[in-house]
């Protein structure tokens, strides 16, 4: 496991120094302890944090070695600027960026709303169309269907009319009588004619018995 500097959360690397209070690492540079001399190995091993040495402070207690100076030494809660850009970026994007996202993601809806509206304003007027033929087509098909009323009542009449005219042809049949192999003559008179053929017969006919004669 890689260990971190305490006071800046860098990688530690060979150049190090160790708290002899806490145990904690951190960089030579950060812990300021550069005027110690690297061979002096009892120097380093009774080195104390300025952590450590505040609460030594606080307890009324002389500390073994000469604390560095605060200004110099970065605390725990205080980052460099490197460590502080490290940080951001590896904490994800920026709001500037989100908000960035989302107005572009917007927008894109913005277009996908319009085009929906678009495509739904379309489909009303073809609706509405369709609605006003299958009208008119309504009204075909009512004014056919009358028609067809019409031509089945009238059907009904005609045949109702050629029952009349054939009852009245076979009752006109009952009293009409065909005479053949009467010559014809100019200027004849047809009913006088019936009337001579039925006295020879010894048939009584008068005129106003007759209601009309005619050659065939």
């Amino acid at each position: 496991m890689v260990n971190n500097c305490a006071s800046c959360h860098k990688a530690l690397r060979s150049a190090n120094v160790k708290c002899s209070k806490c145990d904690l690492l951190f960089h030579v540079a950060c812990a300021n302890a550069g005027n110690h001399p690297k061979s002096g190995g009892e120097a380093k091993l009774s080195w104390i944090c300025p952590s450590c040495q505040s609460k030594a402070t606080k307890r009324g207690l002389s500390p073994t070695r000469t604390p560095v100076p605060e200004a110099q030494i970065p605390t725990d809660n205080t980052m460099t600027p490197n460590s502080t850009d490290c940080h951001r970026s590896s904490a994800g994007p920026s709001d500037t960026e989100i908000l960035r996202s989302l107005n572009s993601e917007i927008k894109l809806l913005r277009g996908d709303v319009v085009d929906i509206k678009t495509h739904i304003t379309s489909l009303t007027e073809h609706l509405t169309q369709c609605y006003t033929r299958l009208d008119e087509y309504d009204l075909r098909i009512k004014s056919l269907e009358k028609r067809e009323e019409e031509i089945i009542s009238l059907n009904s009449t005609i045949a109702n009319l050629r029952d009349q005219l054939n009852a009245q042809a076979q009752s006109s049949l009952k009293n009409e009588l065909e005479i053949s192999g009467v010559n014809e003559i100019k200027n004849e008179n047809p009913l006088h004619i019936v009337c001579v053929l039925a006295h020879k017969i010894g048939v009584s006919i008068e005129e106003q018995d007759i209601d009309f004669v005619s050659r065939a």
